[in-house]
């Protein structure tokens, strides 16, 4: 399952206009593996993100992934994506 998330410019409020600057596609890969020192990650999962720019026709899955446990929310894990993936990376 995809948790997608679209950031839109609507010039003066005209819906006619929008256009979108920002998609990421946040998606489940399942339970957080153990560290590689065995510590175990319960209750984590591990989620990957492609982040596509329609301005620049670029985007790509990232290599890093976010680790999140579900009763957290959905805007909690939207946060540690922009945190921890986008603003570090940011041209």
């Amino acid at each position: 399952m995809t948790l997608r998330v679209t950031l839109e410019i609507v010039p003066f409020g005209d819906e006619d206009k929008k256009y979108k600057i920002r998609q990421l596609d946040i998606f489940n890969m399942g339970i957080a593996p153990p560290t590689k020192e065995g510590w175990d990650r319960g209750g984590y999962h591990e989620y990957g993100v492609i982040d596509i720019d329609p301005e620049k026709n670029t985007g790509g899955l990232y290599q890093e992934t976010v680790l999140h446990r579900r009763w957290e929310g959905a805007c909690e894990l939207v946060a540690k994506v922009i945190y921890g993936l986008i603003l570090p990376n940011y041209n």
